[in-house]
């Protein structure tokens, strides 16, 4: 992008800097798209301090409406407001790391190569057995996503809960333009990951720190909101599915990825001990997804997790005699009833199971139509 084709453009002390009128720039990057998370004004500034050939590395946004500035820093948007209950996630997450790679000798995940076999890492990677089942099992829902959604090159993605970015690779990798956020920048951790895949993969997509119950976008921007095992650590659900909705096309999807499901055999009484630590996990009632998508008018559908799908599968080869009978008695029962929605419920109310979820936005002018 040439700046100087859009705005002013002026040199100071030395410094290439240029004041852009964003509306000025809608095809040549993707700045149209944003609002400022402060008073939902799209008449915002861009001043660029730094950039190559591809991405503005530094610089700031500034909102002509409330006069509320964002810092651009190493090609990461920072369009979120102070919040004390994200900084306390946040902190979890970093002292969890921290912890990790003082105390821990088998934590060997903050490298280059790990983050690029996600979501497929091997022994030679990490000798943590539990992160490796824990990438497969989330790979393997992913690819039954994707079957599912027939993705369009032309789609905007936005891919909430990014954090090592290895979901919105895939969706970029595909040809969609994609917008990925999260609260935490770190690299290995957070938003700083990606440079890792845009440096070793012929991919890009932009990084935005941001609130999932504020966010900083225009109305009917995004043909996919995607939540990656993301969505259960909202801090207020009504709000973070009212922006979904909002920023979300007539007729686009909401999709819900290896979500947890408290079931009354399964309560999850380890997310209520994680939430005394800063880290917010929530975990709901299957009927508790389907009334917050009825309320937002989200026609939905949902999956069994197809992890567990092909764990049971496997059981059924098992030499184990318990594993073989239940792998056996999965593929019998499943063969006969897995299109039952009251099949489903029962599995999903009495044992959680997990949840992989595909919500439609109604278009209710065309509703009207027919």
């Amino acid at each position: 992008m040439n700046p100087c084709k859009f705005g002013a453009c002026n040199k100071l002390k030395g410094n290439f800097i240029a004041l852009i009128n964003i509306n000025y720039v809608m095809k040549q990057n993707n700045f149209n798209f944003f609002l400022c998370p402060n008073c939902k004004s799209d008449k915002l500034n861009l001043f660029i301090l730094k950039e190559n050939s591809f991405e503005i590395k530094e610089g700031n946004i500034t909102c002509n409406n409330c006069n509320k500035k964002y810092a651009i820093s190493d090609g990461i948007i920072e369009l979120i407001l102070p919040d004390s209950e994200i900084t306390k996630e946040k902190n979890f997450y970093l002292n969890e790391m921290n912890h990790n790679l003082k105390n821990d000798p088998y934590f060997t995940e903050n490298n280059d190569a790990f983050i690029l076999s996600l979501p497929k890492p091997t022994s030679k990677l990490t000798n943590r057995r539990f992160v490796i089942d824990y990438f497969i099992k989330q790979g393997q829902n992913f690819s039954f996503i994707l079957k599912q959604l027939k993705i369009n090159k032309d789609y905007v993605i936005l891919d909430i809960g990014a954090g090592k970015c290895w979901t919105s690779t895939e969706f970029a990798s595909l040809g969609c333009k994609v917008f990925a956020i999260d609260i935490i920048k770190e690299k290995y951790l957070g938003l700083k990951t990606a440079e890792i895949y845009i440096n070793n993969k012929d991919i890009f997509f932009e990084r935005i720190c941001a609130n999932m119950a504020n966010l900083p976008f225009k109305e009917k921007t995004f043909d996919i909101v995607f939540f990656n095992s993301s969505f259960h650590h909202n801090h207020n659900i009504n709000k973070t599915i009212s922006e979904a909705v909002r920023v979300l096309k007539d007729d686009g999807k909401i999709i819900l990825c290896n979500e947890p499901v408290k079931g009354i055999f399964r309560p999850h009484k380890q997310h209520r001990d994680l939430k005394k630590h800063g880290l917010n996990e929530n975990t709901y009632f299957i009927w508790e997804y389907k009334k917050i998508f009825s309320k937002y008018k989200i026609k939905f559908k949902t999956f069994f997790p197809d992890s567990l799908d092909i764990k049971l599968k496997n059981w059924a080869e098992n030499k184990n005699i318990l594993y073989k009978i239940l792998g056996n008695l999965y593929l019998y029962v499943f063969s006969k009833f897995a299109d039952l929605k009251i099949m489903k419920t029962l599995l999903h109310t009495l044992f959680g199971m997990g949840l992989n979820l595909i919500g439609e936005k109604y278009n209710l002018k065309n509703e009207g139509k027919k």
